[in-house]
């Protein structure tokens, strides 16, 4: 994760959006920090360890 960018990014937007962790995931999403898993994963594995993977 690029923490310098996402810093900037929020420090940047933090007045003007809203302060939720919707629009958090949105700015990660802008600065590419962020990883969706579409698939479908078993209630007992760790998902950590499954993004890792891909």
């Amino acid at each position: 994760m690029n923490t310098q960018a996402v810093e900037e990014t929020v420090s940047v937007q933090a007045g003007q959006s809203d302060k939720d962790q919707r629009s958090f995931i949105e700015t990660l999403r802008g600065t590419g920090d962020v990883v969706f898993v579409d698939k479908e994963v078993h209630w007992d594995l760790e998902l950590g360890a499954i993004s890792r993977r891909m």
